[in-house]
């Protein structure tokens, strides 16, 4: 059977074995800490769970579900944790953010991914180097660390995005610049939705009663989870900036259009008197002054020129032009 896996065994001095058969075999025996990292779309990681692995049915189902929110489960020592975060890796969709499951009993790590997070690849370089973790509870807070940390590019993009919008502002009332901000605003929301669950996940993981975890995992959980808390109130702060934003630019094009309105209105009224005026002496009946006349036509034309001109005359003093 091929299967898309990758597995180690942690030496506990900060480094790991590369032989998968070995660290699968320890998975099964509980002999040693080993982690292993699958991908989760694949038939054969979904076999290699139910035959293998030796996990809860429910355990399983959530490390193979597509559609997940993050969340923290515990159950005497056994932990199941979902996470989301940015591969910075790639160019994508920032609001899409990317999610990473993880099973641990303390002694066994089991990660699954439906798209690679660049933590992941980061934590076994460091292990490789000799330079990782001592233990599964260490790696598992510097994946939580590492999540975090990736959010810290994609919220300074929003926050440079956000700050071009109001630089901006005095010019920018076109259509493109206006949808612009409201996908600006679609994928703070977007992100805002995962990150606040997210945040209650590690406030939980950070107070569970795992034996495994000791005090410094929890600190350094709880400080991952501090700078997720400030990264949430930037993100709000953003969304309302962006708001603001947006109703700037609303309000001034329906001032520009009740301008465009206004202007339309004075020009109407002006000629109004002076379309009834040549409209009644274009009538065709007997009877109509100056008609044998030469020089009716300049007086009418002065008459309209002299009306017009009182008209505007009005306007000023009334201060509506």
């Amino acid at each position: 059977m091929t299967l898309h896996l990758k597995a180690i065994t942690l030496d506990g001095s900060g480094g790991c074995n590369h032989d998968m058969a070995r660290a699968l075999a320890h998975f099964k025996a509980i002999q040693q800490p080993v982690w292993v990292h699958l991908k989760a779309d694949e038939a054969n990681s979904a076999a290699w769970l139910k035959d293998q692995s030796d996990l809860h049915e429910v355990a399983i189902q959530a490390l193979l579900s597509e559609a997940t929110r993050p969340r923290t489960l515990s159950r005497g020592n056994r932990l199941l944790l979902t996470l989301r975060g940015v591969n910075t890796a790639v160019t994508q969709d920032a609001a899409d953010l990317i999610s990473l499951r993880l099973w641990s009993d303390g002694k066994r790590l089991l990660s699954s991914y439906l798209r690679p997070l660049e933590c992941t690849s980061d934590l076994r370089q460091w292990l490789e180097d000799g330079e990782g973790p001592n233990d599964i509870a260490g790696c598992i807070t510097l994946i939580v660390d590492a999540v975090v940390e990736s959010l810290h590019d994609t919220l300074s993009s929003f926050d440079d995005q956000v700050l071009i919008f109001e630089n901006a502002l005095l010019e920018t009332t076109d259509k493109t610049s206006r949808a612009r901000l409201s996908l600006l605003r679609k994928e703070l929301i977007s992100v805002r939705r995962y990150l606040v669950p997210q945040r209650e996940a590690l406030e939980r993981l950070a107070s569970s009663t795992i034996d495994w975890l000791d005090d410094n995992h929890r600190i350094a959980i709880r400080e991952s989870n501090d700078r997720l808390t400030r990264y949430i109130e930037l993100i709000e702060e953003l969304r309302d900036r962006a708001a603001l934003a947006q109703e700037e630019l609303v309000a001034r094009l329906s001032e520009d259009t009740s301008r465009r309105s206004y202007v339309f209105a004075v020009v109407a009224t002006l000629f109004l008197p002076l379309g009834f005026i040549t409209g009644l002496l274009g009538i065709n009946v007997g009877g109509m002054p100056g008609v044998d006349n030469e020089l009716a036509f300049w007086w009418v034309a002065c008459l309209c020129l002299g009306l017009g001109g009182a008209l505007l005359a009005v306007f000023r003093l009334s201060r509506w032009l």
